[in-house]
């Protein structure tokens, strides 16, 4: 006698599409397909799915009825082959075994962090790994077992894990991939997965830490030294006034830690020592700008050398630069024309010298006369 095979009811059939929907972690990012959803099914249950059975002209018609409570529509343009999700209230709801809650379980880690979570080297919330699960037994559900947590990817294989850091690699994964995706959401969903959360090895434990990402970035980045070196290169002192103010406003919304204080303080007092360093860099570069014959004119215009007369000395003097005191020398004897020079040093390079030429002039004035000149005795 041949044995009948009953075919499953519609409400029986419906609740397994709906199980089945729920092992992707896609069906609450961007669906899944309705061929890879098919396909799954027959394997599970090792029968295949007749719509026309069932009373349904085509798989759009049929996820839509068998689907109802749950179901997302993503993408109905093609009729044979949808792409299909879920609700945002279902994958809010924590579920076990459901991969599609995951945004369930990363809104209570989040609460976790918030609520156990203690400030860590960095001045972040964070909490270790190996505490979690306790807490999520608590929070989440109390049958929850990162090694009993199984999933299905986009193209139906199947995924099992073994450690807390795998599912909690996993979370940070689909959690980007829905903010990629851009589709519509919720203001729960948007809630829920707002907060940006990462896994960073612990400086003091043989473990990871779960934390929130980049609370402090904009500070360090406001506060550095070189970004305040090009945010203000003349360091002025109305310029320095006007972002205390917005370092003092981020740095309190952001941290009240003792040691964040102590590290704005210390960037604060480096920024002044920047600061006093480049006025005096600036003040010897100005000096050094100064051309050597303006200071010559300079002296020149004084009354000390008003006298000197350089028609004596043509193009053998060179370019004198004041150093010190210019001494006027009398090089003629009383009644005749008096020439006077500066007598110096003068600036060749990096050394003091005396002009080519200045000793031989005043050596031949001197042998002219047999005798010395009387301006001269009278020393």
């Amino acid at each position: 006698m041949a044995r009948t095979v009953l075919s499953p009811s519609p409400a029986t059939v419906a609740q397994q599409l709906s199980d089945l929907l729920q092992c992707f972690p896609a069906a609450a990012i961007g669906g899944v397909q309705w061929k890879t959803l098919l396909q799954k099914y027959e394997e599970r249950f090792n029968t295949r799915l007749d719509l026309n059975a069932l009373g349904h002209a085509s798989p759009l018609a049929a996820t839509t009825t068998l689907l109802w409570e749950v179901l997302r529509i993503v993408d109905s343009e093609d009729g044979d082959n949808p792409v299909v999700a879920v609700e945002d209230s279902v994958a809010l709801a924590p579920k076990p075994g459901s991969a599609a809650s995951w945004p369930s379980l990363y809104q209570v880690l989040c609460k976790i962090l918030r609520e156990h979570g203690t400030v860590d080297e960095e001045g972040q919330k964070a909490i270790l790994v190996s505490q979690l699960k306790p807490l999520l037994q608590r929070h989440w559900h109390s049958t929850f077992d990162e090694a009993s947590f199984a999933y299905l990817t986009e193209e139906g294989s199947s995924v099992k894990m073994r450690k807390m850091k795998h599912l909690l690699q996993a979370l940070l994964r689909w959690r980007g991939q829905r903010l990629a995706w851009g589709g519509r959401s919720s203001p729960q969903m948007n809630e829920a997965i707002e907060r940006e959360l990462q896994l960073v090895p612990s400086k003091r434990h043989n473990d990871l830490l779960l934390r929130e990402a980049g609370t402090l970035g904009p500070i360090a980045e406001l506060v550095t030294p070189e970004k305040m070196m090009i945010k203000c290169p003349s360091f002025e002192d109305d310029q320095a006034t006007e972002a205390s103010p917005q370092i003092s406003s981020r740095a309190s919304s952001v941290s009240t830690s003792s040691a964040v204080h102590e590290e704005l303080l210390a960037l604060r007092a480096e920024n002044e020592k920047l600061r006093s360093r480049l006025a005096l860099e600036n003040s010897i570069r100005d000096q050094d700008q100064y051309p050597a014959d303006s200071v010559w004119h300079s002296a020149s215009a004084s009354p000390t050398a008003s006298t000197v007369a350089l028609s004596g000395f043509g193009s053998e003097v060179g370019t004198p630069v004041a150093s010190g005191c210019v001494t006027p020398v009398q090089l003629a004897p009383v009644g005749q024309a008096i020439t006077l020079v500066p007598m110096g040093w003068f600036a060749m390079g990096d050394r003091g010298m005396i002009p080519c030429g200045l000793v031989q002039q005043a050596r031949a004035v001197f042998e002219q006369h047999t005798a010395i000149p009387n301006w001269f005795t009278g020393q």
